[in-house]
């Protein structure tokens, strides 16, 4: 009876070892039958591949396209995430540079990145004209310079267009104003004279930064010696803005001052200078009163064109400095030994 059990767990044993190994086998052969995008998603049975055919029962197997490093090495199509059959481009022969790490595009087509071209010194020759750190920190600063001065600054032209015509205008209404109002038609004619005045500086005196700007960020840099060029350039236009935006502010402010000043006598004195203290006078006095205070403010605040010449100019000095004391003379001894004896050695730069 126990003889009789024992052979039949043997029977049943063998049956699930035989049931497991079949069941094995058949999933390694799915798997191996199964079919992979370029991406490493697994296809539906179902799912062919644009660029994929079915073969004819009584045709030959043809090679199926396929994605693996054996077949890109080839040149041979592999199917992109579209699912078109591409062509994969070779890799670079054996005694090229060696390439970054490869990236896929959108398309899943392998890009091979080039080294960058050397020529016989050993520069790359992509990165353009080689300019010493002291130049590059002064061109770097002049065109943050130039891009800050020509986004707050303006031409002035329409600023002294409209000073001009409210000057104008002045004039005309204390022209026209009756006899009666003698005193406030003179201050008419001194505001008229100070917007035209304002007018005429902003439009010859006050300085553009965009053109300087403009030119500056256009200048090549091919060699040393455009480097150096538009450096000029730059120190050069940066001064001359700084000087006629000096010019301009002194001259706003002295006119400010002198219009303020000027209501006074002008509108005060053909009455004996008796303020009667009705709302004219008021109106007149306080704007007398802004015209000076507005005229020492722009006298007193530099414009930003001023600030960054100043600035630039205090950057400069402190390259050249650094630059001279790199160069101060320096010398040093030292010694070695050598196979039967020394050496001393004496180097110096200056």
């Amino acid at each position: 009876m126990l003889r009789t059990m024992s052979i039949a767990t043997r029977i049943v044993f063998l049956a699930l070892l035989t049931t497991a190994l079949t069941s094995l086998a058949a999933g390694r052969a799915a798997a191996q039958e199964t079919e992979y995008d370029p991406q490493g998603h697994r296809l539906p049975p179902t799912a062919i591949p644009d660029g994929y055919a079915l073969p004819d029962a009584g045709a030959p197997a043809a090679a199926a396209p396929t994605t693996d490093s054996a077949a890109a090495a080839q040149g041979t199509p592999t199917v992109g995430a579209t699912g078109a059959v591409q062509a994969v481009p070779p890799p670079p022969a054996p005694d090229a540079p060696a390439p970054g790490p490869y990236r896929l595009a959108d398309d899943a087509t392998p890009h091979y990145p080039q080294a960058a071209a050397t020529d016989p010194d050993g520069d790359s020759t992509d990165a353009g004209v080689r300019i010493p750190a002291r130049i590059a920190a002064r061109l770097r600063v002049l065109d943050r310079d130039y891009t800050a001065l020509s986004v707050g600054g303006s031409s002035g032209v329409v600023d002294g267009i409209l000073s001009i015509v409210t000057g104008a205008l002045s004039i005309v209404l204390g022209a026209v104003l009756p006899d009666t109002a003698n005193s406030f038609a003179t201050y008419f004619y001194v505001f008229g004279v100070g917007n035209i005045a304002h007018g005429i500086v902003n439009l010859f005196i006050t300085p553009d930064p965009t053109d300087p700007a403009l030119i500056f960020a256009h200048m090549p840099m091919g060699d040393v010696d455009e480097v150096k060029a538009r450096l000029r350039f730059g120190e050069d236009a940066l001064e001359t803005l700084a000087d006629r935006s000096r010019l301009s502010r002194i001259l706003e402010g002295s006119l400010d001052i002198a219009t303020g000043v000027a209501f006074i006598p002008f509108y005060l004195g053909p009455r004996d200078y008796a303020f009667s203290g009705d709302y004219l006078d008021i109106v007149v006095m306080t704007a007398a009163l802004i015209r000076v205070i507005s005229g020492v403010a722009t006298l007193v605040v530099r414009s930003d064109a001023e600030r960054r010449w100043d600035a630039y100019g205090a950057l400069r000095e402190e390259l050249r400095l650094q630059r001279q004391r790199q160069r101060r003379v320096q010398a040093s001894v030292g010694a070695a030994p050598l196979p039967g004896g020394g050496a001393v050695t004496l180097s110096g730069t200056f």
